[in-house]
């Protein structure tokens, strides 16, 4: 199976991503930041928003999954 790495962002006229540099950040190379398939889901918009994700495990129950996971 095929990963695939996500670039997600709120300003929806980007065409491509290029690397930039985060004068904010510890590391000043320019970078693209990616996220895999497993975790695209935690990274929401808007960003102000509060943000939770749940991933079930073998231990999860059935009592969080329908707690944690409702539609």
């Amino acid at each position: 199976m095929m990963a695939a790495i996500w670039h997600a962002s709120e300003d929806g006229s980007i065409e491509r991503f290029e690397p930039r540099a985060n004068p904010e950040h510890d590391c000043v190379e320019p970078l693209v930041w990616g996220i895999d398939d497993d975790h695209v889901a935690a990274y929401w918009f808007p960003r102000e928003c509060p943000r939770a994700t749940f991933w079930g495990t073998r231990e999860t129950n059935d009592d969080d999954v329908e707690r944690f996971c409702r539609r």
